[in-house]
């Protein structure tokens, strides 16, 4: 299988992404597989609508000007450097081989063949002063009214966000990560879904066409992955546990919201080992604030672990960094409904949206 996306740019959002061609042939083709992985079918091209206000570049490390390196006078001895030169901030982290070049709107990441910050990941700390942040969630527009359902991996989001087009005719914004604005609304983030084969029978139509092409994480397929990347230099596009779809290719463009839509009710999904059967419960604003931000956290922990060293470094604080992101959630929850769901552990992932999303409907 060709793929072709590492000469092309990508929009997410309001930011343009481009991958910049490198001499390496292997480190285009490890961002070639990672464009593809995290931005099929995003605003591709010429085919983006939104205006654009922010920038986001990713370069081969090799090609870094040798004067970057002189601008950087405060050290962690054999992990981190920092600097600033004017506007511009410089974080290099040794180890990763991985440098940001920081501005206003605008990230210049240059790395080796490995992508370990995530485009999640930059895109938030490219917009860390602006009134919006990344939420762990999925989305919809039903009847003109936004709903978020805030959850970790494996509660149920993609089960129901699946179903609720069909059922209902909504709209659906982003399957794992959408972007919240302080004023109240929502903006999708439709990046590829991370479908497991538990998730087959939710996109029947889909998989009657094609075949789930994963493979177990296993000890010889992690010997095989190894031995391609540091002793063939090949990239190994087997998919390992999950396959990553574009929601373009599950669902079909006609049902996605493209526009950003008032955020009117907030549900925190969780599974219980208890119960027998499902409950709904209103929920205060602030711990429904807390909830999301923490799984946010908690998907990014070993990213966090590298950039608190940038706030140290830089004397910007991270605590300042949470908390701006904490009133931004506040500001936009206290808009809407916060409500809990609480899920049984035992309920069969087919028989989860036939139950919640009547509920769901009620609130619209």
């Amino acid at each position: 299988m060709t793929y072709t996306f590492l000469s092309k740019s990508y929009q997410a959002s309001d930011f343009k992404i481009q991958f910049h061609l490198s001499n390496r042939k292997y480190w285009n083709s490890v961002m070639d597989w990672e464009a593809f992985k995290q931005l099929d079918g995003m605003g591709l091209g010429s085919d983006a609508e939104s205006p654009i206000k922010g920038e986001i570049h990713i370069k081969d490390i090799v090609n870094l000007p040798r004067e970057i390196y002189e601008k950087m006078d405060r050290t962690v001895p054999g992990s981190y450097q920092y600097g600033v030169d004017g506007n511009q901030e410089y974080f290099y982290d040794i180890r990763l081989k991985s440098l940001l070049i920081i501005e206003e709107n605008r990230l210049e990441l240059f790395c080796d063949a490995q992508l370990f910050y995530s485009i999640p990941y930059l895109l938030n700390f490219a917009m860390k002063d602006q009134p919006r942040c990344f939420v762990h969630s999925a989305a919809f527009n039903l009847n003109g009214q936004g709903s978020l359902l805030c959850a970790f991996g494996g509660v149920g989001k993609t089960a129901i966000l699946s179903n609720v087009h069909h059922m209902l005719g909504a709209k659906i914004l982003g399957d794992d990560l959408n972007i919240v604005h302080a004023s109240g609304t929502v903006t999708a983030y439709p990046r590829p879904f991370c479908i497991y084969p538990y998730h087959q029978p939710l996109f029947e139509k889909y998989f009657s066409e094609h075949q789930l092409s994963t493979v177990e994480y296993t000890l010889i397929n992690k010997v095989i992955r190894k031995v391609k990347r540091e002793c063939l230099k090949v990239v190994d596009r087997r998919h390992f546990e999950y396959e990553t779809i574009s929601p373009l290719k599950l669902i079909g463009e006609s049902a996605i919201e493209k526009e950003t839509i008032p955020l009117n009710h907030v549900f925190a999904l969780k599974r219980n080992l208890l119960s027998e059967k499902i409950e709904i419960k209103p929920y205060e604003v602030e711990i429904c604030t807390d909830f999301c931000l923490s799984i946010l956290q908690t998907e990014w922990h070993s990213t966090y672990r590298h950039f608190l060293s940038y706030f140290a470094l830089s004397g910007n604080s991270f605590e300042k960094f949470i908390h701006s992101m904490n009133e931004r959630l506040m500001g936009a929850f206290a808009a809407s409904t916060c409500h809990e769901i609480s899920i049984p552990v035992s309920l069969d992932i087919k028989e989860i949206p036939k139950q919640v999303i009547p509920m769901l409907k009620d609130f619209h």
